[in-house]
């Protein structure tokens, strides 16, 4: 597992792919995970402290997404020690990237960004104030991103998908922990 986290002789794409988890949802629920949970395990006691490459906002926002949508495979059955590295990781990262989303340019990356703050604050009590602050940044980045037919100011079809698919997962997060959506998230859905 070590060697796992080794950057060498991996493309950009594959390092993406490995260290935002987001392949976590195509393990088999029923045979995975212990795997998984080592592996979580294995990042977290290599990648626990900053590091440039891993900690890129997008690739934590993904990270964070990934973990917490997949708590089904990657905390059923794991020891208390194992949450608390878990859990500790999560916070660690959202408040990463809450730090430091105001120096993230206004693309798909930062939505996802904005995704991982909410997310956080809706599972931990504790962070109630990710949420609103995630809320808030939400609302910045549909004023500055979208035009007003709601299309991309990029222009680029393949962001409007992207900032879709985001944004849709935002909402249903909401509904799920009983959350009111805001009326911009609606009508910019």
């Amino acid at each position: 597992l070590e060697k796992l986290w080794n950057f060498q002789n991996k493309s950009y794409l594959e390092f993406e792919m490995l260290h935002s988890f987001l392949w976590l949802s195509k393990l088999d629920i029923k045979t995975s995970k212990d795997f998984s949970q080592k592996i979580i395990d294995s990042w977290i006691k290599n990648n626990f402290n900053y590091e440039p490459n891993t900690w890129k906002m997008d690739i934590a926002g993904k990270r964070i997404i990934a973990w917490v949508s997949n708590t089904h495979i990657v905390l059923e059955n794991s020891k208390e020690e194992y949450k608390k590295k878990f859990f500790l990781s999560i916070i660690k990262q959202s408040n990463h990237i809450i730090k430091n989303i105001k120096n993230t340019s206004y693309d798909s990356n930062r939505l996802i960004c904005c995704a991982a703050i909410i997310l956080s604050g809706l599972i931990f009590k504790e962070t109630e104030s990710n949420f609103k602050f995630g809320i808030l940044e939400l609302e910045k980045f549909i004023q500055n991103y979208f035009d007003k037919i709601g299309f991309p100011k990029s222009r680029n079809p393949e962001e409007l998908f992207i900032c879709l698919k985001y944004l849709i997962l935002i909402r249903e997060w909401m509904k799920e922990s009983h959350k009111m959506v805001p009326d911009f998230l609606q009508s910019g859905i």
